[in-house]
């Protein structure tokens, strides 16, 4: 009896080895993942699988080079009507980074001549898009049921974009982008932690994007 103790201790000790490293294997970077149920705009629905930008749709003829400024319009993050204060906080802290770090990013895109910070601003339509940015998931804690390790950080965020010609008010280009955030390991919540990570995971969608529209820009030069 005593020897097959031993030998079950054993596996179960292997097994919780395993786990930590697997998620440490894991927690290197944000991982991509399937975006879930994202929302149509019009006919639109974000379905066709992107090497970028997670899943796209675009409307009949755009051509991303026609547009030489791109206005940031709404940023916002869905908050579950469960979340504390504490939530609330961590949540509008990473989507004011997402905002800052995506006028940023997006000024490095070769074709951008300019990139309003805010679309209420644009003075002329002509040439423009507006975009809208939606988190439609932010996971705040990620739980695993080991007695060693019990808060992993922060899970999945969603980011969902429109973007629509300001000429027309024709939503032009669609995408849902889902990144889950690097491990931290450590027995509660770390709210520093929390929010550096899920800046991570926002930097990664934002890259992801800048990344779509400079190669569908530099596929239409060459077209």
């Amino acid at each position: 009896m005593m020897q097959r103790m031993m030998k079950r201790l054993a596996t179960t000790v292997w097994v919780s080895a395993s786990l930590v490293l697997l998620v440490l294997a894991a927690g290197c970077t944000a991982v991509r993942s399937t975006p879930l149920h994202p929302e149509a705009a019009g006919s639109l629905v974000p379905s066709v699988k992107d090497r970028d930008a997670g899943r796209v749709a675009a409307a009949y003829g755009f051509d991303v080079t026609r547009y030489q400024t791109i206005a940031i319009g709404n940023v916002s993050v869905d908050m579950p009507a469960s979340w504390s204060e504490e939530d609330r906080r961590i949540a509008s802290s990473v989507i004011a980074h997402l905002r800052s770090n995506l006028a940023q990013k997006l000024r490095t895109v070769d074709q951008l001549e300019r990139v309003v910070d805010d679309a209420s601003a644009l003075d002329a339509a002509a040439n423009a898009l507006r975009l809208d940015v939606r988190v439609t998931a932010l996971e705040l804690d990620q739980l695993v049921a080991t007695e060693l390790w019990q808060w992993l950080g922060p899970g999945a965020m969603q980011m969902e974009t429109r973007f629509v010609d300001a000429a027309s008010g024709r939503v032009a280009l669609v995408t849902a982008d889902r990144r889950t955030a690097r491990a931290v390991m450590t027995q509660a919540r770390d709210i520093p932690g929390t929010t550096a990570r899920l800046d991570e995971a926002a930097n990664y969608l934002v890259m992801d994007l800048v990344n779509l529209l400079s190669r569908l820009e530099k596929t239409a030069a060459h077209a």
